[in-house]
């Protein structure tokens, strides 16, 4: 055999043996989590796994998004009968929306507004983009006050909301809070 035949079938040897196996190299379905949004036309961005997560507790089809943008501000996605690529509305009472700041008197609770789950991969990841349109409240918890038109008007708007997350599984008791009473002024 020649050098130039053994050559190539070496070749024509490494480039079978190497696409072959490149068959059996696993995939991650991890990807680098990310959540943004506009509150009134002011960006916000969160990055990493340990400020924009999502939690999914199967067992009650419930879907919680959140994004830790500062120690004094976050927004938070939960999705009730969730079942995975769809759209999921506040009117529907699929959804609720809240985000709280420092810069705001009180917390902003969605009244109108969306979020379509664009990918839902193996229950590991989840994309999608939101949006809501929210008034302000006073969240008391534990508290006898049940009157909920003594609460500020003002609205704000969540727009061009988009993330892209790694999904942990939840248990029911993850979010469980017991025999707290959570009322909205």
């Amino acid at each position: 055999m020649s050098m130039k035949r053994f050559r190539f079938y070496a070749l024509l040897l490494l480039v079978v043996t190497v696409t072959s196996s490149c068959k059996k190299v696993p995939v991650l379905d991890w990807i680098t989590p990310n959540l943004s949004f506009k509150i009134d036309g002011a960006a916000k961005e969160v990055k990493g796994s340990k400020n924009a997560l999502a939690i999914y507790v199967k067992e009650l089809n419930i879907m919680h998004i959140s994004g830790i943008i500062s120690e004094d501000e976050q927004i938070n996605l939960t999705i009730g009968n969730f079942h995975g690529v769809g759209e999921y509305t506040v009117e529907g009472e699929d959804l609720l929306g809240l985000y709280t700041s420092t810069d705001l008197p009180q917390s902003l609770i969605g009244t109108e507004g969306k979020v379509k789950i664009t990918e839902f991969v193996n229950e590991k990841t989840i994309k999608g983009e939101f949006q809501f349109k929210g008034e302000l409240f006073i969240i008391h918890i534990g508290t006898d006050n049940t009157d909920p038109d003594s609460g500020s008007t003002e609205t704000k708007t969540v727009s061009e909301g988009k993330f892209q997350l790694n999904v942990t599984i939840g248990k029911p008791e993850d979010i469980d809070s017991g025999d707290v009473d959570i009322e909205i002024d």
